[in-house]
């Protein structure tokens, strides 16, 4: 993996000194925990990493604002990154929060909470270093580590006192990354890194600049070089008092439970260091999370605020309707789930890493639902309509998940009961009540029409025993839509088509919930909600639903 760069492929040029000032713009970011200010290009913000997906070292992570900023050249666009890593010389534990994980006998029960935190604990363990030196030689820590070849290592530069800036060490190296493109072909990506690495007494800081070469075979262009070490060498020191501490007393007041308060400070502790564009506010049910894109601005955290404020009410109206059918019981599981309301897209899609496309979603093992302010109407001129079907779909899945914390349900049924959630609106039904109307999807409708005209849906009585690999195969949209609508005609037929709806059908979706909430395996629980059903019956009328109209009434 370690293979050499030849100098005929790349020519690395010294870095220009931080006496040469060039015409980007930068901002001062401050960390507590470290005690440290450094400048960041504007045209990154900083992202907190996804919960549950933490690395060991990485304490904040800067991405491009857009699109737009990416940096462009002859193999495609790409991200450049600053990140800023921290290492504890008195080893695990030693002031990062992390605890080691704990040991017990290989019998004992686990929650699935208490067994996903051990998992993250053990991965945290098996990327520690107790260097930066020692991090970048390790491809089995380093995630980044492609084909890498060290051009300066370790080289000393000399701090300012006066200027409260420490002395560093600095490091650069390339990443080939080889990639196959569309007609075949074999092509590589070069990265170039340089970091400076700061001893700060019982820890070492590490900031990193990570740019992709624009062209095969040429230098960094040097205004990428002359940001990168701007940022890397600019680094000075802080007195803890100098650092104003926010008090969170009236926003904490709905985690009033032990179990509460931990998932709070597990989001405390993940927005900790972003303080300046994140906020949070707690609710009974939830820990809302929110940003903005300008931290200068008061208006854009008002309006990004207000934003999550409304979100947060939408989801705790639609949670009292998921009740109405599944009303809570004693052994739900008690999550404080957390809403994430990202401040645009490209925030959206930095924070899960999400590709191109995917509007939101919900995290089992976290508990998070995460979702985005429209706020450049990329997916409709309405933001909060873009929103609202995204949220109310995710947010079955959190409910679904404490509903039925045992057991892993059929797609079909929960993602078309999240469909059946997701076309429901609460309109004004007289001057002092609200009432719940059902829309169609008129996307999920025009999918099953083509399915319908191209003769490519699903047999029922194999859609409704499909494991996840198969649901969420290549057409995972198109099962998406006939689950729907599958879904639907099961929950309102009853109501809608009286006497016409056969009554062999009634207790589906019922007895199934039913059968894996008291653990019968969902494969047998699908088995029995089925029994005395004839398929072809029900094949035919769920069709019947929504080619005469009904689904739409």
């Amino acid at each position: 993996m370690n293979s050499r760069l030849t100098l005929s492929l790349v020519t690395l040029a010294i870095l220009a000194t931080p006496a040469e000032v060039d015409a980007q713009k930068y901002r001062e970011e401050t960390n507590r925990d470290l005690g440290i200010t450094y400048l960041v290009h504007a045209k990154l913000s900083q992202v907190p990493e996804q919960i549950g997906t933490e690395t060991s070292h990485l304490v904040q992570k800067f991405r491009p604002d857009s699109n737009s900023d990416y940096i462009s050249g002859k193999l495609g666009s790409y991200e450049w990154y600053t990140d800023v890593y921290r290492f504890n010389k008195t080893g695990r534990g030693g002031g990062d929060g992390v605890d080691g994980p704990t040991t017990g006998g290989g019998d004992e029960e686990l929650t699935p909470e208490e067994a996903f935190r051990r998992a993250r604990l053990e991965r945290l363990a098996e990327g520690e270093a107790n260097s930066f030196e020692e991090y970048i030689h390790d491809e089995d820590k380093d995630d980044l580590y492609l084909h890498r070849e060290f051009r300066v290592e370790g080289k000393e530069r000399k701090g300012n006192e006066r200027q409260r800036r420490p002395d560093a060490t600095v490091w650069e190296f390339y990443d080939i990354d080889r990639r196959q493109s569309f007609d075949g072909r074999t092509i590589e990506l070069i990265w170039y890194s340089c970091a400076a690495v700061y001893d700060l007494g019982d820890k070492e800081v590490a900031v990193v600049v990570r740019t992709p070469i624009p062209k095969s075979g040429t230098k960094l262009p040097s205004k990428y070089r002359k940001i990168a070490y701007k940022t890397i060498m600019s680094v000075s020191l802080v007195e803890e008092d100098e650092i104003a501490i926010e008090d969170d007393e009236e926003k904490d007041q709905y985690a009033d439970t032990p179990e509460k308060k931990k998932m709070l400070g597990i989001l405390k502790d993940n927005i900790k260091d972003v303080r300046n564009r994140w906020d949070y506010f707690t609710l009974p049910h939830y820990i809302v999370t929110f940003s903005w894109e300008d931290p200068n601005s008061r208006d854009d955290r008002v309006r990004s605020h207000n934003y999550a404020v409304w979100v947060a009410k939408q989801v705790e109206a639609m949670r009292s309707r998921y009740a109405e059918f599944y009303p809570p019981h004693d052994d739900m599981a008690e999550n404080y789930s957390i809403i994430r309301v990202c401040s645009n897209y490209e925030e959206f899609g930095s924070y899960g890493n999400t590709p191109r496309g995917v509007v939101g979603w919900f995290s089992p093992g976290t508990k998070e639902l995460v979702v985005f302010f429209d706020r450049d109407k990329l997916f409709g001129s309405d933001p909060r309509e873009t929103t609202l079907g995204v949220v109310f779909h995710e947010a079955w899945h959190q409910y679904s998940d404490q509903w039925w914390p045992n057991s892993e349900l059929h797609r079909w049924f929960d993602e078309g009961l999240a469909e059946f959630f997701n076309g429901q609106r609460l309109v004004r039904a007289g001057r002092t009540r609200n009432t719940w109307r059902f829309i169609p999807l008129e996307g999920r409708l025009r999918a099953v029409k083509r399915m319908m005209n191209t003769d490519t849906l699903v047999d029922t009585e194999t859609i409704v025993h499909w494991p996840r690999s198969s649901f969420y195969g290549g057409a995972a949209a198109d099962h998406y839509a006939q689950a729907y609508v599958m879904v639907d005609f099961l929950m309102r037929g009853k109501e809608r088509l009286g006497r016409k709806f056969d009554s062999s059908f009634e207790d589906i979706i019922a007895t199934y919930g039913e059968e894996c909430l008291k653990g019968t395996d969902p494969a047998e629980a699908m088995t029995i909600a089925f029994e005395g059903v004839d398929m072809d019956v029900y094949d035919e009328a769920w069709k019947a639903w929504y080619t005469e109209g009904e689904i739409e009434r």
